[in-house]
């Protein structure tokens, strides 16, 4: 099954617009058809109890991959008190197709000499994504952008240093999220090649992802971007540092955050606009947001924390808000949206699974391989960052690539932690992560 997981991998990269049927429900895509392939597949072979098909005890992916199964019969069981159907069918086709990729990497990845050829394919895809975004700030040659929307002062003719990347994306927060993305993938590649002076080519698309992210224009994307270098370089280290120290550093910085709010008064007033609650003509971009995700909470409370149902949440911020929105109904938090959306309890089992997926990279860090602690390095450090960086995008559930990207990371623990390499000997994994290795 690794050329049927390899094409899945590329296509998601594809996007909604190359190779698409457009259809009154949903866009057909290449990768969306092998993943309803793929559900078939999986169909036949439990039917057939393929021996191919292991669910492994004691093994934190499975545990991972057992929460996402969960979200998904949560939000089929949501359409009990849903109020939009259409929404709630649309938001479960897209559940659907997430994890089943997550599900699909996860049982048919069972070597790392497979996982080596998903994440070169990843490389190559989101190499070809970068490149794209940057010929478009180089000729101004826009295949699928809204210029109306993106070039909303109409200066990328005459002004290209105001041109903004998308590739395939909607707009450049959905883009930049992915070249963050993509910086992992690219340290991961460094350190899987072995030639001593190739390898540093790797260099090369970071830098480029560096300016990428620069002219996209985000400001949490670019924050993030410094974060994940910051954690790489921190992680390099064991540090020794006792729990009361770590506590103290946090009250004290949250002391500090607090005495600046009050006591400085651009800041006190920036902190005010975010908690408007007047009218309309005041309300601000930061503070209408502000107002998303307290309107989301309050529905969360009205549901008694069963969340909204899937694919609803805009469906109550169109019908009862609760304070002022502008008309704007996407709560544009990833984190929010599957609060609101699917309630506590899905809420915390996928904080679990979250914290579960940092925990097993952690203890990877330790690994006596070089190269599986810079790959545990280096997706640690990207999920550290996610965590607010998942924000930037309006809508998560339709960002497709990212079920296919933590599915590889949940796959790679998985293998990891197999009984047959949970102790393995150096000189294995030197020699399945070698570029002459196939």
């Amino acid at each position: 099954m690794r050329k049927y997981l390899i094409l899945i991998v590329a296509s998601v990269f594809l996007g909604t617009e190359i190779l698409a049927i457009p259809t009154p429900v949903a866009q057909i895509t290449m990768y969306r058809l092998l993943v309803i392939g793929m559900i078939a597949i999986f169909g036949y072979q439990i039917l057939k109890q393929d021996p191919n098909i292991k669910i492994i005890p004691s093994n934190t992916a499975t545990v991972i991959t057992g929460i996402y199964l969960f979200w998904w019969a949560w939000g089929a069981v949501s359409v009990i008190w849903t109020i939009d159907m259409m929404n709630w069918f649309q938001a479960m086709f897209l559940l659907t197709l997430g994890v089943s990729s997550v599900v699909g990497l996860y049982l048919w990845t069972n070597d790392l000499i497979t996982w080596k050829a998903l994440i070169k394919t990843v490389w190559i895809m989101m190499t070809f994504l970068a490149l794209w975004g940057f010929y478009e700030i180089l000729t101004n040659h826009y295949i699928f952008a809204n210029l109306e929307a993106l070039d909303k002062n109409n200066t990328f003719a005459t002004q290209p240093s105001s041109r903004i990347p998308v590739a395939t994306f909607t707009n450049q927060n959905d883009y930049a999220t992915l070249l963050l993305a993509y910086l992992p993938v690219n340290l991961i590649m460094l350190n899987l090649n072995r030639h001593p002076i190739r390898r540093y080519l790797y260099i090369i698309p970071i830098l480029l992802t560096a300016y990428l992210i620069y002219r996209s224009d985000s400001r949490m994307i670019l924050l993030s971007f410094v974060l994940f270098f910051f954690m790489v370089i921190l992680l390099q280290f064991n540090w020794d540092i006792k729990r009361k120290y770590v506590l103290s550093a946090i009250g004290i910085g949250l002391a500090l955050t607090v005495g600046l709010i009050l006591f400085v008064p651009s800041l006190n007033d920036m902190v005010s606009q975010l908690f408007y609650l007047g009218g309309d003509f005041y309300n601000t971009g930061d503070s209408r947001r502000m107002n998303l995700w307290r309107n989301g909470l309050l529905f969360l409370a009205e549901t008694f924390g069963f969340g909204v149902g899937a694919g609803n949440i805009e469906t109550w911020m169109d019908m009862l808000p609760f304070l002022p929105i502008d008309e704007f109904t996407n709560i544009h938090n990833w984190w929010l949206e599957i609060l609101v959306g699917y309630g506590v309890i899905v809420f915390v089992l996928y904080a679990i699974s979250y914290g579960l997926l940092i925990q097993a990279l952690n203890r990877l860090r330790h690994h006596e391989s070089k190269v599986i602690r810079q790959i545990a390095i280096s997706f640690k450090s990207f999920l550290v960052v996610y965590i607010f960086a998942s924000i930037t995008s309006a809508n998560n559930m339709l960002i497709e690539w990212h079920w296919v990207y933590f599915g590889i990371m949940i796959s790679f623990v998985k293998v990891m932690e197999m009984k047959n390499v949970s102790k393995p000997k150096r000189m294995r994994y030197e020699y399945e992560f070698s570029n002459n290795n196939k």
